[in-house]
């Protein structure tokens, strides 16, 4: 934990993983079971103009089809170069140390793929 403590992260912080089984009294068999990982929310307060899934991958796009638009990482470079996202310098730094550590803890827990 100290390796991370006081340093920005871009890293989605987990807060529990549960498993709820609903069992029925009279049985005591297990009628339905719902795995769920509670995750921190970033956007509790704020609404997102547009949502999208960066893997890393070139060529890689939504589904036309999709009810919830979100968008892959063909539609964010193609944004990008439409209406750039711009940031300060203290920003950028900030994220640019903040992605550097994720990478080296991950890494330290064998947790990084370099493919």
């Amino acid at each position: 934990m100290s390796q991370t403590q006081d340093k920005p992260s871009t890293l989605a912080k987990l807060l529990g993983f549960y498993s709820i089984e609903v069992q029925n009294i009279e049985t005591g068999n297990v009628e339905s079971k719902t795995d769920v990982l509670v995750m921190e929310n970033l956007f509790w307060s704020y609404k997102p103009d547009s949502i999208y899934d960066l893997k890393g991958i070139k060529g890689r796009k939504a589904k036309s089809n999709s009810a919830r638009k979100t968008m892959m990482d063909v539609e964010f470079m193609e944004n990008q170069k439409r209406t750039p996202s711009y940031m300060g310098p203290r920003s950028k730094y900030v994220l640019q140390e903040a992605l550097s550590a994720d990478a080296e803890f991950l890494a330290s827990h064998n947790v990084m793929d370099y493919s």
